[in-house]
């Protein structure tokens, strides 16, 4: 068993919300670094499944293996930021982990309750259940691509939520099976529709959100079971007490945020912080 992070680089010239590659590039390290250390901190093997790109990124920080399957995602897939985490982990067997690298798991505790998902009788391991997206889906990706039929029947006893996959992991080869077909389905549909005129007039979109966090709702709703990490929404700020931060969204390029986090990674680990700034001192495109 294992735990994964995943980089597929391309998204990162979208400049998706106005961020600049070079600022993409610099807080993606920094995340990439911390996330890696907690863990060999707590004594895990962390596996990086990357591109050409992401290699020069963080091959310098001490990963157990590293692999560039992500070389192989064609080009045109460059709006779906998280489609290399669905490369990564078909490769992956199902006792993988897979953590997002602006996830941090911080103390011992936090890390048993996820190693314990594999002896419990749940499907699937999240880091916890969202508000209702179904908006966002009504609104954006529907005039591109319809939510296939078997997922179309809305189960009144539950709330139409979605699955937030900062952290992911399987207990059964039939979810997974079922999850990736369905994503890497939309994947192309996407790609044959005329969404793309669409994403580069609305750099806000995140078309991903979507298939890898509305649709794995809609598909576990009525057959399958899941284990969430934390038992509130991810901005809510007790989750902290928990052992697990994820650094949401534009928060990793919020300039106040990275400070405050660098200079707590600083004091958690000085030899590994001083690793990724002399590093990040010589490192250019």
């Amino acid at each position: 068993m294992s735990f994964v992070h995943s980089l597929y680089t391309l998204p990162i010239f979208t400049e998706r919300n106005n961020i600049s590659p070079m600022d993409n590039i610099h807080a993606t390290i920094w995340n990439y670094a911390i996330s890696l250390t907690c863990l060999k901190k707590l004594g895990q093997e962390v596996v990086l499944y990357t591109d050409d790109l992401g290699y020069r990124m963080l091959s310098f920080l001490p990963y157990d293996e590293i692999h560039l399957i992500l070389n192989n995602i064609p080009e045109k897939y460059d709006m779906m930021w998280a489609c290399g985490k669905f490369y990564a982990m078909q490769n992956e067997p199902l006792d993988s982990i897979h953590i997002d690298g602006d996830v941090f798991i911080l103390n011992e505790s936090c890390l048993n309750n996820i190693l314990s998902f594999k002896n419990s009788d749940f499907d699937l391991l999240i880091q916890d259940i969202e508000p209702d997206p179904s908006y966002v889906y009504e609104m954006y990706l529907k005039k591109f691509v319809e939510l296939p039929k078997e997922l179309t029947t809305l189960n009144i006893d539950k709330s139409n939520d979605s699955c937030n996959v900062g952290i992911i992991s399987f207990n059964n080869q039939e979810l997974k099976n079922e999850y990736f077909l369905l994503y890497f389905s939309i994947l192309e549909k996407v790609h044959t529709s005329n969404i793309k005129e669409f994403y580069d007039k609305h750099k806000d979109f995140i078309i991903d959100l979507i298939p890898e966090q509305y649709f794995l709702w809609k598909i576990c709703e009525n057959k399958y079971k899941i284990q969430t990490l934390i038992d509130f929404h991810y901005r809510n700020e007790a989750h902290l007490m928990d052992g697990y931060h994820h650094n949401i969204g534009l928060d990793k390029f919020d300039k106040h945020l990275n400070s405050v986090l660098q200079k707590r990674f600083k004091s958690f680990d000085k030899e590994s912080y001083l690793l990724v700034q002399n590093f990040l001192n010589v490192f250019s495109l």
